[in-house]
């Protein structure tokens, strides 16, 4: 049978007893390979320069010596030293229970010792310290395997993994670092972690570091780091401390869109607060009742002024149906409210007319608009609604409407009392003047035909009166025809001097609207223009332009222009620029103008300079 070479080292430093050992082992057949040192130190360097398979330690030295080789041994091979055999005397029991403690393999009395119980010895000892490096080696894998583990935890874990030391340096990042903020591990590394934290947060973040070196550990703890590209991402720290080592372990998640979450959460909510804050003020303060109902029709919120028009207070209300509050107009306020809730279309300022529980007796006018309560997943679940009282206005409009039958009437009175005795007065001197024909001088005839020129000129007077005082008294049926052909019409009944240019740009729109009255604004501006013209050659362009809701036309002449200091006065009733030349003119026309296109919503206005013509804008709805 062939064995290993096995190396033992004899540690003596008599150099007889030394021989002992060596001729007890070379009786033997096992083989084995000598070395021999005199002194401690001798055997240490031997140890450090051979692999020593075991050593062969003599008693003869002191206990003090033997005790510091054993110590030495263990303290340079990490306690991995090979196993020692401590040879003693008889006697020496306290040294060899010393030398066990210091971590001796095994003892023998020098009086037994024999080549067979050496070996026996050598053998059994050589076994525990293979077993020992066996399980050594096994906690060397395990602990190898363990933290390859935790690399590659720490390496591939989706969440930042951090270890910094407690002066304030990281020492270990993984990859989800430069993933999360653009710079390298190394980068982070290179300087004190509370150069990346936000300013503001840098304070609260010192206060937490001062916890963990006191061992300490910090629980979610929030703040913001810096990234590459100079935006800022929330993190939330989990540390826990490790004193011994003075390091400090922490795993960190990104909470960036969490808080992004929050803080769009948050700004929804003082919206959401805003506006129900801007509810209850127009709840408290509008003039105007506001009222909101659930499906059932049941008043669900009300403000003060609605229930005062009710006559009742706004507790009587809550949790009441329209039958129980206003049993007078309940069917019809359901017949809307179901009508709105069914089609989701709003009614917008429907008048309505009925009593209220206080005063049963006295007939009351609204003016209602009822809108759907349509939910964000489309559920309709009541009904709002606006109530203003009117009846003080459908009172005050019945008797200005009166008034105006009765303005009417008189003006058409008027009109007929005044031209009759005028149109007498005409036919009177016309029939003296027709009885004196031939005895007349020259300037009694002139003062006949300048009282004659009076008279018409009062006629058309009170006939502009009595158009002026009828505008917007009634309402005129709408009708659909182009302006080129109103403004033709009223070119027609002017009876313009055959000289005169009229033009009339080939864009004008169609209409649908009062004809009459725009007829009678073109038929006064063209009018006028004739009339105030100091030549017989004159020109009038009309053109229009669209101005989106409106239309607004132009009526421009070349004539002797207006001062503008005077553009105002002209649309005043009875105001006329230079009478003396325009004995036709009653100073009513432009009035007209005015108030006909102010009625129909449009405005009229005045571009002219003396000596450069004047134009007319007006606009009149589409």
């Amino acid at each position: 049978m062939v064995y290993p070479i096995c190396t033992v080292l004899i540690v003596k430093d008599n150099s007889i007893d030394r021989e002992h050992p060596c001729v007890l082992l070379a009786d033997l057949s096992h083989a084995y390979s000598l070395l021999k040192a005199a002194s401690i130190s001798e055997g240490l360097l031997l140890c450090r320069s051979n692999d020593v398979d075991i050593v062969l330690l003599d008693t003869e030295f002191s206990e003090k010596n033997e005790v510091s080789f054993l110590a030495a041994l263990n303290a340079e091979s990490n306690g991995s030293s090979p196993p020692v055999i401590v040879i003693i005397d008889e006697g020496d029991e306290g040294v060899v229970l010393e030398a066990m403690k210091q971590g001796a393999a095994d003892h023998v009395l020098k009086r037994d010792l024999t080549p067979i119980l050496l070996q026996e010895k050598i053998r059994y000892a050589m076994e525990k310290a293979t077993l020992r490096r066996q399980i050594q080696q096994m906690e060397t894998d395990r602990i190898r395997e363990a933290e390859l583990d935790r690399d590659r935890f720490f390496d591939l874990s989706i969440d930042l993994m951090a270890i910094a030391n407690t002066s304030g340096y990281f020492v270990r990042l993984n990859p989800a670092w430069e993933k999360t903020l653009g710079f390298t591990a190394e980068e982070l590394m290179a300087q004190p972690y509370i150069d990346w934290v936000h300013p503001d947060d840098r304070s609260a973040t010192i206060s937490a570091g001062q916890a963990l070196t006191h061992g300490k550990p910090v629980i979610q703890f929030e703040n913001r780091y810096r990234c590459k590209d100079g935006s800022y991402r929330w993190f939330s720290w989990n540390t826990q401390p490790y004193i011994p080592q003075g390091l400090v372990y922490g795993v960190v998640h990104d909470i960036t869109e969490q808080k992004q979450a929050e803080l769009l959460l948050r700004k929804k909510e003082e919206t959401i607060y805003t506006q129900l804050a801007e509810i209850e003020m127009i709840y408290s303060t509008a003039p105007i009742g506001l009222c909101s109902t659930d499906a059932q029709f049941r008043y669900i919120r009300i403000n003060k002024h609605l229930a005062q028009i009710n006559g009742l207070s706004v507790e009587d209300h809550i949790g009441r149906t329209f039958q129980e509050v206003i049993p007078s107009i309940a069917d019809q306020l359901e017949q809307l409210c179901s009508q709105v809730m069914k089609s989701r279309i709003p009614i917008i300022d429907l008048e309505m007319r009925g009593t209220v529980p206080h005063q049963p007796d006295i007939m009351h006018d609204w003016l209602v608009s009822y809108y759907p309560k349509i939910l964000p997943d489309g559920r309709v679940v009541g009904v709002n609604f606006t109530v203003q009282e009117i009846t003080d206005r459908k009172n005050a409009q019945a008797i200005l409407e009166e008034r105006n039958q009765e303005l009417k009437r008189f003006a058409h009175v008027v009109s007929h009392d005044l031209k009759a005795p005028l149109r007498a007065v005409s036919n009177l001197s016309q029939w003296i003047e027709d009885d004196l024909e031939g005895t007349l001088t020259t300037d009694t005839q002139y003062q006949m035909t300048l009282l004659r020129r009076r008279v018409d000129r009062m006629a058309l007077t009170i006939d502009g009166l009595l158009d002026y005082a009828c505008i917007g008294s009634s309402n005129a049926a709408l009708e659909e025809f182009s302006v080129a052909e109103l403004i033709a019409e009223a070119i027609d009944s002017l009876a313009s001097p055959p000289t005169f240019n009229m033009v009339i740009s080939p864009d004008l729109p169609k209409l649908k609207t009062d004809r009459l009255r725009l007829l009678q604004v073109f038929a006064n501006l063209i009018g006028n223009a004739i009339c105030h013209h100091d030549r017989s050659d004159g020109r009038v362009h009309i053109s229009c332009k669209d101005s989106g809701h409106f239309y607004e036309f132009a009526v421009a002449d070349d004539g002797p222009g207006i001062e503008p200091e005077h553009h105002e006065k002209i649309f005043a009733i009875f105001q006329s620029i230079n009478p003396q030349n325009s004995p036709n003119s009653t100073g009513i026309g432009l009035s007209i103008v005015k108030k006909i296109v102010e009625t129909e919503g449009g405005t009229v206005r005045l571009k002219s300079q003396l000596g450069q013509g004047a134009t007319f804008y007006f606009t009149w709805p589409r």
